[in-house]
């Protein structure tokens, strides 16, 4: 959409993930490039469109869980002083997803995205989401102080309250997953995934006297018991502060580095970001999102929504954010 409406843009930098067996550039040039989104651009430029978009585009491989996004020094020194900002989308969306995952994503992700701006000299430009103000009621105001706030401080007497500080919440993070890794490898917990693997075995009518087999079946046993429990902890610790889920606590702490990092920095709050109103078309979208089940049911005949008359459906369309 940025080249499409402004297209004597000088240059984006892309970073991309690599995927096994391929570069970034091949990723973007060769699988990103020929989605919906550049439909506009391919249209527009036709036989030209790919020499455009390696004219304006660069790929860059990296990772936003990486210190300075997962760029080299060298990299990182050629930026420097050519960046105007840095819009970083990036994120796991996933409402209660594993603690771990989501604290390494969104909270470490938005600071390394922050200092790499540091080192470069360009404006952050965050996204974020309105939801960060958790199970707060009635109005939420965008200039209220970021750095030491959590929902439930406004349901607390003043003296009920303790700060909130997200290098110590991230150190207290640690501590729980490495408290569950442990258990995990506890041998009475141990014995227990043995047992399951077993069970699981048998109802598959494969033999539990196979170690190679009966190995990986506890392996899986232990996986999926330890997924279970960072995600439940993401949720209980979530909640302990005022926050819904794990999504919008770990967003919340994302912003909050990025305020406590120093750099020049905006943030994007949006609702649920939905289905395009114009751009790329009018109802692009991509994945089976919100509203979609919605829009299923009305394709498939259903014609009343049950609703409240003070619902609020709190959708904006991608283009209107972008």
């Amino acid at each position: 959409m940025l080249l499409d409406r402004y297209p004597d843009v000088g240059r984006i930098y892309v970073l991309v993930r690599p995927r096994a067996g391929g570069t970034a550039e091949d990723r973007f040039f060769g699988k990103v490039a020929g989605t919906q989104p550049f439909r506009p651009l391919r249209e527009r430029h036709g036989d030209g469109f790919e020499t455009f978009l390696r004219k304006k585009c660069v790929a860059l491989a990296g990772d936003v869980t990486d210190p300075m996004l997962g760029l080299s020094e060298e990299q990182v020194k050629e930026l420097t002083g050519k960046l105007a900002c840095v819009i970083n989308s990036a994120g796991l969306v996933t409402f209660n997803p594993s603690l771990e995952l989501a604290v390494r994503v969104n909270t470490e992700g938005a600071r390394n995205a922050a200092e790499l701006c540091k080192r470069t000299g360009a404006t952050l430009v965050h996204i974020s989401t309105c939801f960060v103000a958790g199970t707060r009621r009635g109005p939420v105001f965008e200039d209220e102080p970021l750095i030491g706030s959590y929902p439930k401080a406004h349901d607390l007497d003043e003296a009920a309250r303790v700060p909130f500080v997200v290098d110590a919440e991230l150190k207290d993070v640690d501590a729980v997953v490495a408290r569950l890794r442990a258990q995990a490898d506890d041998g009475a917990v141990a014995a227990q995934f043995r047992a399951a693997a077993v069970r699981r075995l048998e109802e598959e009518g494969r033999d539990p006297a196979d170690l190679k087999a009966l190995g990986l079946a506890s392996g899986r046993e232990r996986k999926l018991w330890l997924a279970q429990q960072l995600v439940q902890a993401g949720m209980e610790r979530a909640r302990a502060w005022g926050w819904p889920n794990t999504y919008t606590y770990t967003k919340a702490m994302g912003e909050q580095a990025i305020a406590a990092s120093g750099c020049q920095y905006a943030l994007v709050r949006p609702a649920i970001v939905e289905s395009a109103l114009r751009f790329p078309f009018p109802g692009w979208n991509e994945g089976f999102t919100t509203s979609a089940p919605l829009v299923f049911m009305g394709l498939k005949g259903q014609r009343v929504f049950p609703a409240g008359h003070k619902l609020v459906l709190d959708l904006i369309p991608v283009d209107l954010v972008a």
